[in-house]
């Protein structure tokens, strides 16, 4: 088991509300407050607001997706989310590649593949309706065979997109079921602010 491969998660079979528990944040930039700054020049950190529970997803077990994978990519999305399914997974790769845990696990040109199964849903987030998403999908260009656990929100009104989790898996992680948590950006609202 290499590094990469550290789990914080315990064994599921049902992505639920527990997943979004031990979602990990990419680091941002540190902000030092200066000699000829005012306290009320730094901006205050809260935490990021709490998003909705994602649709329930039951996992394709290792076996079927091996002996049976390729064949689910052209149903596994419902037509009326596949535009959706498409930005969460480009969402998903810009936040594989830029996690150095991954790359140093699966090597450099990591892509999102297809769809093995999904998951969608209709909520609230910040009091606003929300399309959400689960997809369990294949990753392709790696040094070793993985899959990616991602969940996302989209505003049904202006079609902005979330990242709120992800989660990866090797094949030992996956006979296991404990996948490893990939840092995504930290979760923003959704309401939109006023420009003067």
């Amino acid at each position: 088991t290499t590094a990469f491969m550290m789990h914080s998660q315990a064994p599921h079979s049902i992505m639920g509300a527990q997943s979004t528990r031990n979602v990990r944040y990419a680091s941002s930039r540190i902000i030092t407050k200066s000699s000829t700054d005012t306290a009320a020049s730094i901006p205050r950190w809260s935490p990021p607001p709490r998003p909705p529970p994602p649709p329930s997803l039951k996992p394709l077990p290792l076996p079927v997706i091996l002996a049976g994978g390729l064949f689910l990519f052209g149903s596994s999305v419902k037509p009326q989310n596949k535009k959706f399914a498409n930005e969460l997974l480009a969402a998903a790769q810009q936040a594989l590649c830029a996690d150095p845990a991954v790359t140093m696990e699966l090597g450099q040109g990591i892509e999102t593949g297809g769809v093995y199964v999904s998951s969608a849903a209709i909520g609230k987030f910040e009091g606003r309706p929300v399309d959400q998403l689960v997809l369990q999908f294949q990753i392709n260009g790696g040094n070793a065979w993985a899959q990616g656990i991602a969940y996302g929100l989209r505003d049904s009104e202006s079609g902005e997109l979330r990242l709120v989790s992800l989660e990866i898996s090797n094949m030992d992680a996956m006979l296991s079921g404990k996948p490893s948590s990939v840092a995504v950006p930290r979760l923003t609202s959704l309401i939109p602010t006023d420009v003067e």
